[in-house]
This record gives structure tokens, C-alpha cells and sequence, in this order.
């Protein structure tokens, strides 16, 4: 008989791996969170939108568990936002939902915590999940347990695309303090959650760290994503913590930024389970765990050395743009020189003159600031016209053995090659 089961953080990316499951085997399943699936994803899922953030009492959870056997929470964020924050989402409402399931009646919860978590971490983060998992594994009105994943890796994954993306640069800039992670593949945890939920409670700690088959520096690991998408071994340069934390401080201001002083120090910290914890899951998985090496296929390659390049094309990029600007207002007679050899009017020539150089300016800024495609159509329709301008009014400077014009040649390239991966 199936059992009815509420997935909270159905869209997510582990979430969705449970249900994906679930669903395989007829199981009757509910989906809750913000964002619905997509139309014709996730196909025979129930679903119910709520904000978890909002749960912050067991009569909130009024209609959606009556009738529910089995409740699995992924619901977390790695960063705090408005309504958001850490002690709400991974304390106060998960709290207020493990009361309101003995309320109800729900026979089993498997809840998603974080390999760290402890009531005397070194962040807030790793201290909110401890408090959220005190609460459940207190509680003895209800089967119950508390899976702590190590980092996980997917695809599709955005903290896996971020670390592809340090794995393929030429140089592995790590920080020289970062303790021992010990990465477990999305499936392996997907199916260990499904497993807890549908199977036979396994004997032991009702805590299980989901962790891969091997601990190892965070330097080793990032050399076993390059293994896996065919890369050659990389140089290493370590990092000391006072610059990375620097350069973190400023990251942390960007939307969606995963580098920040905190993940430094959850990286200080290390993410690896005890000895025996990866014989245990693998036990209850009934097979071998994923290692590392085959995380990261080699079709992934082309993607991850395009993250690693861009942004440094981006930069080198705005430096042409605005250091031609810097140095066209320094050499005005130059500019006027040049658009007279190209046969601009002359009463046209100031005015080409300023508006080229505020161009030039303008595309620097937004290159930083704002890089799309349309920007880098743009700048390659501009870069044509000025090659075009100068071959028909002053076709000498393409033999001049600095290149002026020449070098437009791999700058169009460029462009072109922008436009053509950039994904908006």
C-alpha cells in the first residue's frame, strides 16, 4: 500500500531527486514551497504552495498534514535574506513542524541537516541546523531521522557548477587553511533519504552523516573533478586566510554569492564524517558509494573551462574599452588626426570624437556591470564599423607593425564568441 508522503522543498534540487524516486516506486506524493513545478515536471505530484518562512506554528500546518504518513524536509538556505534567516528556517519553523506532525498523527519524518552542524559551530548557519535537529531527535512521539549530508554534488548542481568552475582553472587558488571535505553524489543521498522513509528504520544512531567513500582535502578533491572531465593535474597555490577573507568580505555583497567569510570558514572547518560513517550508509544503500572521480564527466569540460576563462575575458575586456577611452581623451589631436584621415567632415569631427570616446567609456562600465548578449552584439557592430571606417579612409594603418587595425581581427572573434555562449 502506498504511503502519502509531504516533500518540502519538492523543486529544489535534492528535493526533487527524492520525489523523482518516490514517484518510481507509486508512492502517493505532496510537494510544498514556494515554487511550483513546472508544466509537466514532476508529473503526478501533488502540490501545496506555502512559504516555510511562515510556519512558525504547529496550527499552521493545518492542511496539509492530516492524512500525511511520512513528512521529509529539504527546506535550508546557505545564505540569510529578508524573512528569511537562519534561525527561522533552520530552527523556529522546522520546530513548530515537528510538533505539528505528532499533532497530526504523521508516523515518520526525515529531516535534512548539514554534516557540522553543532550548538557550538563557528556559524550561525552550522548553529541554527544543530538547534533544528535538537528539537526532532528530541521529540520521542514520532520515528525520526536526521540525515546530515556532506557537500553535495550534481550536475546541475550550483555549488557543484561553482566548484567545476575553480577545478578548471589553470592555477587552483585554495585557501591554506580549508580542513577535509568528504563529497557524496546527489543520488546517493536521494536514494538513502527514500530508503529511510520506506524501508526498515536501521539500527543505531537515529543521526546518519551522508558522506562519500573517501575524505579528503579540499585541494584533492577539486584535483578529482579535473580527473573526471579529462583535465591534466593543476598547480596549486595556497592562499593564506587573512586575503581570502578579504576578497570574501567584498564578494558577500553580490546576490547569490557563494564565496563569502562564512563558507570560509565552513570550509576552515572541513566536511567530513568519522570513521565508519561512510561503511554505514553504504549498508543501508545496500551498494557502494560514488567516489569522487566519477562526479564530473568529461562533457562537462568545455562548460566548466568557460566559467573559469569569462571572467577573465569580462576584465580584460573592460580594461580595452576604458583605457581607450582614457587614452583617446589624453590624445584628442591624435583622434581628430585619425577621423581626418578617414574623411569624417570636419565639422563632424568633435563631435564623433566625444561620442566615441563616451562609447568607448560606456561599454567598459557595462562589461563589468551588465554583460549580455545584445551588449556584446553591440560592441562588435562598433568594432566592425571603426575596421570598416579606417580600411575605406585610411587603409595604411592595417600595414602599420603595431597592428591598430589588425588586431581587431581576434577582438571581433571575442565578441562573436561572447555573443554566441553568453545565456542572456
Amino acid at each position: 500500500m502506498a504511503s502519502h508522503i509531504l516533500v518540502l522543498g519538492a523543486t529544489g534540487l535534492l528535493g526533487r531527486a527524492v520525489v523523482e524516486r518516490l514517484l518510481a516506486q507509486g508512492q502517493r506524493v505532496t510537494g510544498f514551497g514556494n515554487t511550483p513545478p513546472a508544466s509537466g515536471e514532476l508529473s503526478g505530484m501533488g502540490w501545496c504552495s506555502g512559504d516555510f518562512s511562515r510556519r512558525t506554528r504547529p496550527r499552521h500546518w493545518r492542511s496539509e498534514l492530516p492524512g500525511v504518513d511520512i513528512v521529509i524536509n529539504t527546506i535550508g538556505v546557505f545564505e540569510e535574506r529578508y524573512l528569511q534567516g537562519f534561525h527561522v528556517m533552520h530552527d523556529e519553523a522546522p520546530n513548530a513542524l515537528w510538533q505539528a506532525c505528532a499533532d497530526y498523527g504523521v508516523r515518520r519524518v526525515i529531516h535534512v541537516s548539514a554534516l557540522g552542524a553543532a550548538l557550538d559551530a563557528t556559524t550561525e548557519y552550522a548553529r541554527s541546523k544543530a538547534r533544528g535537529d535538537a528539537g526532532l531527535l528530541a521529540r520521542q512521539d514520532v520515528e525520526a531521522w536526521v540525515v546530515r549530508p556532506s557537500l553535495i554534488y550534481a550536475d546541475s548542481g550550483r555549488s557543484a557548477s561553482y566548484c567545476r568552475h575553480l577545478a578548471a582553472q589553470p592555477l587552483l587558488a585554495v585557501p591554506a587553511d580549508a580542513g577535509c571535505v568528504q563529497p557524496v553524489h546527489l543520488d546517493d543521498v536521494a536514494e538513502l533519504i527514500v530508503r529511510l522513509a520506506l524501508g526498515a528504520p536501521p539500527q543505531g544512531e537515529r543521526v546518519i552523516a551522508a558522506v562519500g567513500p573517501q575524505a579528503m582535502s579540499w585541494v584533492d578533491y577539486l584535483q578529482a573533478l579535473r580527473q573526471g572531465m579529462g583535465m591534466p593535474a593543476a598547480l596549486v597555490l595556497r592562499v593564506p586566510g587573512f586575503v581570502l577573507n578579504s576578497i570574501a568580505w567584498f564578494a558577500e555583497h553580490r546576490p547569490g554569492s557563494l564565496l563569502s567569510r562564512d563558507s570560509l570558514r565552513l570550509l576552515q572547518a572541513g566536511s567530513a564524517g568519522e570513521a565508519g560513517d561512510a561503511e554505514r550508509m553504504a549498508a543501508v544503500l545496500e551498494r557502494p558509494l560514488r567516489h569522487s572521480q566519477a562526479f564530473a564527466a568529461p562533457s562537462l569540460r568545455a562548460e566548466s573551462v568557460w566559467s573559469a576563462w569569462r571572467p577573465l575575458l569580462l576584465g580584460t575586456l573592460a580594461f580595452l574599452w576604458l583605457f581607450t577611452a582614457l587614452v583617446s581623451f589624453g590624445q584628442l589631436p591624435l583622434g581628430l588626426q585619425l577621423l581626418a584621415e578617414a574623411a569624417v567632415p570636419e565639422a563632424m569631427r568633435w563631435p564623433a570624437l566625444w561620442a566615441g570616446i563616451a562609447l568607448d567609456a560606456v561599454f567598459g562600465v557595462l562589461t563589468l556591470w551588465r554583460p549580455s548578449r545584445r551588449l556584446w552584439q553591440m560592441q562588435l557592430l562598433v568594432v566592425a564599423a571603426y575596421t570598416g571606417l579606417l580600411t575605406l579612409g585610411a587603409p595604411h594603418w592595417w600595414l602599420h607593425p603595431f597592428g591598430p587595425l589588425s588586431k581587431n581581427l581576434p577582438i571581433l572573434a571575442l565578441l562573436g564568441l561572447l555573443a554566441a555562449m553568453e545565456k542572456r
